[in-house]
């Protein structure tokens, strides 16, 4: 029975889980470091010489010898030695670890919340080093509330050194270090990822490792602040409304629903061999797979850029994190990364390794053929408009997705193929009928559908047929046309005629002055091709009939589909003609047949209609 994806949950320290009170607010932990300096490089100073706010520890030593003359690469070669004098020092004094701090409220509530669960792992990720991060739990009485073995993501794991202000970069890679090790101690797949904290670079890092971002003002940060760093991110005032928290985590479950599915599956006699951990993990899950195959080519969006190579999010799968190397981008040599790849674009990659158990994933770009990005594209947005119709039903039913996609959803796609095309056979009535039919026989063994109430099929089926019922296109063809001979006008409107004469049944054709000599014509079609024939057709038989008196006809723009933008800006064209004629006949009554006879629009002349 495959292992249960756990939701993974890391929370920031100070600021977050705990604030400073007091004259002695986190005064051993500033003591440590005025300790490090002092042993190491016999300085006297304090970090609040520098902006230290949502760094981690490392880099805060780095900044801050810095800021007295010392370079960078002396302050890294010695930062092991300074990191031992400060865990040193505060374990030594550590019964006074607690001095000056307090667990914030709703904290000890939530953190007994998700230790009840066992579809969850909760660890720090935090800037301090990691015996001084649990040294801080454990004085103040939560340690024990966080998953064992405690695991996580610290300041002593990972420095770069960089202190321009990129600090963030550093707290990424913790992330993604607590992700790896949740994996491994846990022998857990990963389900989604939620990363807390109350700093810019809490919810900055969050988003560019794969976690979703949930800021809380708690700290010394506003709301701006952190909207600013992350526009993606949750924002909560605070962790007192427990349900709201984990709502946000979308680990509010159905307690229905899970009772359901335990009786199915002891009717069953087996056990399901997938538990997604909740609503959250089915939020970007389009297939039943949690993982791809290899050399399958699947849609991702870039999240950050590294030495290494590109981090990006599956988008089919649940959002999980893969990695496209540098030497997987392009067959070219490299000379811009940035022009090969950018954040928040979406990319179709192939897959090339699948490490299931520690959840990587090893992507290329480079190896990804044109047909296969085609067809990867196609498949991609069946994919997301199913899942859009499958959300919204869910959200307005009441009823979880993942109960949706398990006995609707993913049947579906077995024994259709993909859902998409059994959700186009449902806009006729006769043909949903059929499609539920097959669903009960084939995928329930002839058995209702729990999920499928009332409500459910409505609500589905008044999706579908709204999001997926064709659209008529609009065809337009520009052509300019004149005639000099005797009579002119009525040769013109004889060539006007024999474009309105290809009209079918299926697709009429219009035919319409914009201003001399430039005409459009234009027909519905749901058949994009079949629309550009006929128009195609029209356009010959306008220009045959105009130069066979002598006329000329000059195509400006051959037939084809035209957007809302371009069909405003047509009847934007016609209006402003129609007024400049209009003027122009209030100025001269002599003229006033001639300009009738040029701005007639065709589509109302009794003359031509047919």
């Amino acid at each position: 029975m495959a292992t249960k994806p756990k939701t993974l949950i890391s929370f920031d320290v100070d600021g977050t889980l705990i604030h400073s009170v007091g004259p002695t607010a986190n005064k051993l932990h500033k003591e440590a470091f005025a300790a490090a300096f002092r042993q190491v490089f016999d300085i006297d100073t304090t970090i609040d010489v520098v902006p230290h706010h949502g760094s981690t520890d490392p880099l805060i030593l780095v900044k801050v010898l810095e800021f007295h003359g010392i370079s960078e690469e002396k302050a890294m070669a010695r930062l092991p030695e300074m990191q031992e004098a400060m865990i040193s020092h505060f374990l030594e004094h550590k019964d006074r670890a607690a001095a000056g701090l307090e667990v914030l409220p709703g904290v000890v509530e939530l953190l007994t919340a998700l230790q009840k669960r066992d579809d969850v792992a909760v660890c720090l990720v935090t800037g301090n080093l990691e015996p001084i991060g649990w040294m801080k739990m454990d004085k103040l009485g939560i340690k024990h509330l966080f998953t064992e073995p405690n695991f996580g993501g610290f300041g002593s794991d990972y420095c770069s050194g960089n202190t321009d202000g990129m600090g963030w970069r550093d707290r990424a890679e913790l992330l993604r270090i607590a992700a790896r090790r949740c994996a491994e101690q846990c022998g857990s797949d990963l389900g989604p990822r939620f990363h807390i904290g109350d700093a810019p670079m809490d919810v900055k890092a969050a988003a560019a490792a794969n976690s979703h971002p949930i800021g809380v003002i708690t700290g010394i940060y506003t709301y701006e602040q952190l909207k600013e760093a992350c526009p993606t991110a949750t924002l909560l005032k605070d962790m007192t409304d427990i349900n709201n928290v984990l709502k946000v985590c979308n680990l509010l479950l159905n307690l229905q629903l899970g009772q359901a599915r335990q009786q199915r599956q002891q009717s069953d006699g087996v056990a399901m061999e997938t538990e997604h951990g909740g609503l959250g993990y089915f939020l970007g899950l389009f297939y039943e797979q949690r993982f791809p195959e290899v050399d399958d080519v699947v849609m991702v969006q870039v999240r950050s850029i590294a030495e290494m190579g590109a981090y990006v999010s599956l988008l089919e799968y649940g959002g999980i994190e893969g990695m496209i190397l540098l030497s997987e981008l392009s067959r070219r040599r490299i000379r811009s990364v940035q022009k090969l790849i950018k954040v928040g674009r979406q990319e179709p990659v192939m897959v090339l390794r699948v490490d299931k158990e520690k959840g990587y994933i090893d992507l290329s770009k480079r190896r990804v053929g044109q047909e296969d990005l085609a067809k990867c594209e196609e498949r991609f947005a069946k994919s997301k408009l199913v899942h859009s119709i499958m959300r919204h039903v869910s959200e307005t039913s009441g009823v979880q997705l993942e109960a949706l996609y398990e006995q609707i959803g993913w049947p579906l796609y077995k024994l259709y193929g993909h859902a998409h095309d059994a959700f186009r056979q449902m806009i006729t009535e006769a043909e949903a009928e059929t499609v539920f039919q097959r669903l009960k026989d084939e995928a329930h063994e002839g058995k209702d559908i729990p999920v499928l109430t009332p409500a459910v099929k409505d609500g589905l089926l008044r999706n579908v047929r709204r999001r997926l019922t064709p659209q008529p296109i609009k065809i337009r063809a520009d052509v300019e046309m004149t005639c000099f001979n005797y009579d002119g006008v009525e040769h013109i409107k004889t060539a006007m005629r024999a474009a309105l004469g290809c009209s079918t049944e299926a697709n009429s054709v219009m035919i319409k002055l914009v201003a001399p000599p430039l005409y459009v014509l234009t027909t519905q079609t749901l058949d994009k091709q079949v629309g550009i024939d006929v128009l195609t057709q029209a356009v010959e038989a306008c220009k045959a009939s105009i130069e066979s008196n002598k006329g000329n006809m000059r195509v400006k723009e051959a037939p084809r589909a035209v957007s809302e933008r371009e069909e405003r800006a047509l009847q934007e064209e016609l209006e402003a003609a129609e007024q400049a004629n209009r003027e122009v006949a209030g100025d001269s009554g002599s003229d006033e047949d001639f300009e009738e006879g040029m701005t007639m629009d065709v589509d109302a002349a009794p003359a031509l209609s047919m």
